[in-house]
């Protein structure tokens, strides 16, 4: 059985940093990825609430509460903030249980 080779101490320094370099990369662009997606999902949710235009007068406020959800979201695309994106999220799940509700 070939028998392993040993690495020195510097060398073993150079490629532990060159993981964790890629593993922090790796984090960060799955982070940068996820805010878009939530974005986008409450943008989609807010623009078919605006397009159900057979609305009575029960649903006229989760509609109106979820298209509000759907701009605070499409607004995170100019001001990154995850605070907003919070905001936004728990806004269109509002309006869409006020619409379930209803």
């Amino acid at each position: 059985m070939p028998r392993r080779r040993e690495v020195d101490p510097e060398e073993r320094e150079q490629h532990l940093r060159a993981y964790r370099g890629a593993v922090h990369q790796l984090q960060q662009s799955s982070y940068r990825n996820l805010r878009p997606a939530i974005a986008n999902l409450c943008i989609l949710v807010g623009f078919i609430a605006a397009l159900s235009s057979t609305t009575s007068d029960d649903r006229t406020a989760s509609l109106i509460v979820t298209i509000v959800g759907g701009l605070l979201a499409g607004a995170t695309y100019f001001i990154k903030s995850w605070l907003l994106l919070g905001v936004a999220v728990v806004v269109v799940a509002v309006g869409v249980a006020l619409a379930v509700a209803a």
